[in-house]
């Protein structure tokens, strides 16, 4: 096994800052806040955010003499955007989606064994409940297992299915007969569907205990190692009209050129119960922006090979 990267404490304090203002909002932070926070000394933790403001990264407002964000990073936010095409293209698509469905509206993509969150969207009149994201925000991370991201796994290729699969928290021949007959539904109706019955805020309450402490590489490594009550019975197969349901997430997969999932659209913070009915509704309403993106995905493509 080869050795673990040891961490680089300066490199931490510098992620925890970024991140500490970044939930600080206009309020900012001052030179004590962030000492504390960071369990540092003032004299330790100052020509940190001196080097950070003259850089651009920061910026101090004298009169508060607190900290804030700073210009340079817009740029640097611009640019991972646009990095990143797929986020790029599914903006406008996700807000549209957020304002007619009335619900906060998640981009996700997978690197094998985890599931990031690229992208969070509210609607223009969102309420309190519509922006929970179920406790999650971009950038975070959570474990590519059943039932999450199942609509990525369906349009995967047999061996990263069976690995997918595979991390599921039960893994007898009965539960794997299960997953694959939903996947096949999945395939066919065009989107998926979670549920924790009877209570799905019950599982926003624990994302939200479970990560709201930490921030950086601790946030990830709390959601990655936390509790999951969620496991391969949440995945819902054939949606039946007059019957009430308990959804999580709504999910679509955004295709590439190549006909490659690449990316989940997942709508959530319904309002409890979902009749099925309704839930065809939305789930109809998540795939027609994953196909949508997946067009405008298609054209970029086209027009960079000519």
């Amino acid at each position: 096994m080869p050795p673990m990267a040891r961490s680089a404490p300066q490199m931490i304090r510098l992620i925890h800052v970024l991140e500490e203002l970044a939930l600080a909002g206009r309020s900012g932070r001052t030179l004590a806040e962030l000492s504390r926070s960071l369990g540092v000394d003032k004299a330790t933790c100052r020509p940190m955010l001196m080097e950070l403001t003259n850089a651009g990264y920061l910026i101090r407002n004298p009169r508060h003499r607190t900290f804030h964000l700073g210009p340079r990073l817009v740029v640097i936010g611009r640019a991972a955007e646009h990095a990143v095409d797929v986020v790029d293209v599914a903006r406008q698509p996700l807000a549209a989606l957020a304002d007619e469905t009335g619900l906060c509206a998640l981009a996700i993509t997978d690197s094998a064994v985890d599931l990031t969150v690229v992208d969070v969207v509210f609607p223009t009149a969102a309420t309190a409940r519509a922006r929970r994201a179920l406790g999650l925000r971009a950038g975070d991370r959570i474990p590519y297992r059943p039932p999450f991201g199942a609509v990525l796994a369906a349009r995967s290729e047999p061996g990263e299915i069976e690995n997918w699969r595979r991390r599921a928290s039960e893994s007898d021949d009965t539960t794997a007969k299960r997953i694959d007959e939903v996947l096949a539904v999945v395939r066919e109706r065009g989107f998926a569907v979670e549920q924790f019955h009877p209570d799905p805020d019950e599982l926003a309450e624990i994302v939200t205990q479970t990560a709201a402490p930490h921030i950086g590489a601790n946030r990830t490594a709390a959601l990655l190692t936390g509790p999951n009550p969620l496991g391969p019975d949440a995945m819902v197969g054939d949606i039946i009209a007059g019957a009430d349901y308990w959804p999580v997430s709504v999910n679509a997969a955004v295709l590439n050129s190549n006909h490659e999932a690449v990316m989940a659209v997942c709508l959530v913070d319904m309002e409890l119960p979902v009749n099925g009915n309704d839930l065809t509704g939305l789930g109809s309403a998540v795939a027609a922006t994953a196909r949508v993106i997946s067009g405008h995905l298609a054209a970029d493509s086209a027009r960079s090979e000519r």
